[in-house]
């Protein structure tokens, strides 16, 4: 391993990026995302993350977008926090605005689960991320 790689493998661990280890995720917070409602999800985001995490103009926290974590993942860092993430309560983040964000990180590849009940609309999620979305990248197809 060069010592870069290395390097950055630390940065990483020391930027609150590390995925929850499978075994750390309580049942609760298993399953697939159990909502369509993209609009109210980057609402939440803006509202609840961004104050934190930036617009990722400012890059202030670890970048989410294309972090491609999995739904229970973000559930329980979300709700359990770690060192150097507080974790969200309830009165601020609802469970099922909890929801409402998962199914908006699915359009920023945040999320790798899919809904199950129906797919995603396209139509909706193109309307969601808007022609001057801050995580949309232009060079990637």
């Amino acid at each position: 391993m060069r010592w870069w790689t290395a390097v950055f493998v630390v940065v990483l661990a020391s930027c609150g990026v590390r995925r929850p280890d499978d075994t750390m995720i309580d049942a609760r917070y298993r399953g697939p995302v159990r909502s369509r409602n993209i609009a109210r999800g980057r609402n939440r985001y803006e509202v609840v993350c961004v104050p934190c995490h930036g617009d990722h103009s400012e890059r202030q926290g670890p970048l989410l977008f294309r972090l491609h974590w999995y739904a229970p993942e973000i559930r329980h860092q979300v709700r359990e926090g770690n060192s150097l993430m507080p974790a969200i309560p309830q009165h601020r983040l609802s469970d099922e605005d909890l929801e409402h964000l998962l199914a908006f990180f699915l359009t920023t590849g945040a999320c790798d689960a899919e809904p199950t009940e129906e797919s995603v609309n396209e139509e909706s999620a193109e309307e969601a991320r808007g022609l001057d979305a801050p995580w949309a990248d232009p060079d990637d197809p």
